[in-house]
């Protein structure tokens, strides 16, 4: 692709098939968004009114026009995933689970606070998320409950007064 006002020419098969990519429901969306991005610039559609007409920006859209160029079909696809190694030892996760065993309750923040100060090992939130979840555990959010049974008396004495509040009455203090 030479200069930034060119259109692709595609052949009336790639067409075809890029138009049953675009349909498809087996394939991902952002596949099938690809496939039509290079369709409108066949038809003659610019970049900026490709992106505007999408929702991708100007630079997505003259990326995914280069993977085709480069690669045809293959280069709708999804770059394959880096696989990063884990970062989470035998012996951290043993940790994350004596935590979690604890009779408190821990947010993922906190532990991977505990594996810092541990094992001085920088791990984000999110990853610990997925440790956990993968670990068998679910959570809901965490929230203030008594820790012991409130008196009857002071409840209907707070109770009274949050009723007054929520009307807007005037209290005599």
């Amino acid at each position: 692709m030479a200069g930034k006002s060119q259109h692709l020419t595609l052949s009336t098969e790639e067409d075809e098939q890029l138009r049953r990519f675009e349909q498809s429901e087996q394939l991902r969306p952002k596949v099938r968004l690809r496939a039509q991005v290079v369709r409108l610039n066949a038809a003659g559609w610019s970049r900026r009114r490709i992106a505007s007409h999408t929702g991708r920006t100007y630079g997505t859209v003259c990326q995914d026009l280069k993977r085709w160029h480069e690669r045809r079909v293959e280069g709708l696809a999804d770059a394959p995933a880096t696989n990063q190694p884990e970062k989470l030892t035998q012996e951290m996760r043993e940790l994350v689970l004596k935590k979690l065993h604890e009779e408190r309750t821990w947010t993922c923040r906190q532990l991977v606070d505990a594996v810092e100060q541990t094992f001085k090992v920088s791990v984000s939130a999110e990853a610990m998320r997925r440790r956990v979840q993968e670990l068998g555990y679910c959570w809901k959010r965490t929230r203030y409950a008594p820790c012991k049974e409130i008196d009857a008396e002071l409840e209907h004495e707070h109770r009274a007064s949050l009723e007054t509040l929520k009307r807007g009455l005037k209290t005599d203090a």
